[in-house]
């Protein structure tokens, strides 16, 4: 637990403005939030969609093929940003990263203590900003998502009493903004690229109605 309620509410839990106090979250996680609208956070997403189809009648029924088109840009997604990687050249550093910075083997291969008081493992004294752990950039508007799908489409209105209406479509749909784990590698966010979990590669739907030539005014047994 941060505290006990039983001790009274430590002293350090909260501090009144105003204070400057830039070593606040040293150590931890830190928000980072673009003032700039255009490029960061508060960005409105955006959707376009378009669709062609072509129309052609066969007998007394219609056929219809086309193409759906909807992507959408600048999806919130957090998690798809993180501006203190540690750089992917140290990759090759392999088992020392995780050693700390004070290792003999860590000095030994030319790294020392990004500053005074440092404590951590060589990956953390790497990130661009060492002090800290993980920058979330909140509401980066980062994702996006495509998706496409072809449509055939057949109808035939009531023709003898039977009317028939079939769909099919194949479609893929691609997003980079899933779920809120962590991306693999800043530097390559097209890697995070994926067929979503929602997606339904093959959908096909149809209806049958047929009106039964029986009754008043049918076939048989129009009367009685």
């Amino acid at each position: 637990p941060a505290f006990f309620l039983d001790n009274g509410w430590p002293q350090s839990a909260a501090v009144k403005p105003p204070f400057i106090q830039p070593t606040l979250v040293n150590g931890r996680a830190a928000s980072y939030m673009n003032p700039d609208a255009q490029n960061g956070s508060g960005r409105l997403s955006r959707t376009y969609q378009t669709q062609v189809s072509v129309q052609q009648r066969l007998g007394n029924g219609l056929l219809e093929l086309g193409w759906i088109s909807t992507q959408a840009r600048h999806i919130p997604a957090a998690n798809l940003e993180n501006l203190n990687q540690t750089p992917s050249e140290f990759l090759r550093l392999g088992d020392l990263l995780r050693r700390n910075i004070n290792d003999p083997a860590v000095a030994a291969a030319g790294f020392s203590s990004p500053f005074p008081g440092f404590t951590g493992t060589l990956a953390q004294a790497l990130r661009p900003y060492p002090q800290f752990q993980l920058i979330n950039y909140i509401d980066s508007p980062a994702g996006s998502s495509s998706y496409h799908a072809l449509v055939a489409k057949y109808e035939q209105r009531f023709t003898s009493g039977l009317a028939i209406l079939a769909s099919y479509t194949h479609s893929k749909f691609i997003a980079n903004a899933i779920g809120t784990g962590r991306l693999q590698d800043a530097t390559n966010r097209r890697a995070e690229r994926a067929v979503v979990n929602s997606d339904i590669p093959h959908r096909l739907i149809t209806s049958v109605a047929y009106d039964l030539p029986f009754g008043k005014g049918k076939r048989w047994l129009s009367a009685g």
